[in-house]
């Protein structure tokens, strides 16, 4: 017996070894870098509304809109489709973007995400999503940084009710996160960008997110779980052996 609980825990102490040398030695990842182009978008038209960002004709009343295709410098594979996260800025075009992965981002905008970032981006490049992605990202400049509603004139930003389905659409995605309980069906990153001096408007892209690698707590009780197998095995077979030789 004493030769079994060592087996067991010789297991348990390598299962803790593993996963501490996991830990320990895990690489530094370096900074990714990304080039930002937009992929589809369109305007916002409305004499009586206030943008965050004024524009800047005078006479077109009209805002921006554009979804982002943020791709790696490293790797043309890793690619994010990303909306603007800051929209009082300008984006500069050639800017260069260093991504932030797992950001924290406020609940509401995890809520937003989760119900309805899939439908913006469904048909991206064909036009169909276009009206979808606008109401998205004016949903979300007003989570971020405004008080959730777009009609309300003492907001930072507010438009004319019934001059534009797409800020409709925006509102109703607005009303629909109300009550809704997340998911945690993303996370989240955020690309800054600068050209030189200048600093360009802040993004920010989703991914899917993936079950977390196990603790070490975790793997140490699946170390003594196995050990633990062993000895119920090793004692089942003795049995058998000690029941087959009184019957002999």
């Amino acid at each position: 017996m004493n030769i079994t609980l060592q087996n067991v825990l010789k297991s348990s102490a390598f299962a803790i070894a593993i996963a501490v040398s996991g830990v320990s030695h895990a690489a530094p990842v370096p900074a990714a870098t990304y080039n930002q182009s937009p992929v589809d978008g369109g305007f916002v038209v409305d004499d009586g509304a206030k943008f965050f960002k004024e524009p800047i004709i005078p006479g077109f009343h009209a805002q921006g809109v554009s979804l982002y295709q943020m791709t790696s410098n490293d790797s043309y594979a890793n690619q994010f489709y990303a909306y603007c996260f800051a929209p009082a800025v300008d984006t500069i075009p050639n800017a260069i973007y260093t991504a932030t992965f797992n950001v924290v981002v406020k609940d509401t905008v995890k809520a937003l995400f989760e119900t309805a970032y899939a439908n913006s981006i469904t048909s991206v490049g064909t036009g169909a999503s276009t009206d979808a992605q606008i109401a998205f990202q004016l949903a979300l400049w007003e989570l971020h940084s405004d008080d959730g509603d777009l009609f309300n004139t003492g907001g930072m930003q507010y438009y004319t009710p019934g001059n534009d389905v797409n800020v409709e659409a925006a509102q109703a995605l607005l009303d629909n996160i109300r009550g809704y309980k997340l998911k945690n069906l993303y996370t989240y990153t955020s690309f800054t960008g600068a050209l030189g001096n200048q600093v360009s408007q802040e993004m920010l892209g989703a991914s899917p997110a993936v079950s977390p690698v196990p603790e070490v707590q975790t793997w140490a009780m699946m170390g003594l779980g196995l050990g633990l197998l062993g000895v119920m095995g090793s004692r089942r077979r003795k049995g058998e052996v000690l029941g087959d030789e009184k019957f002999v």
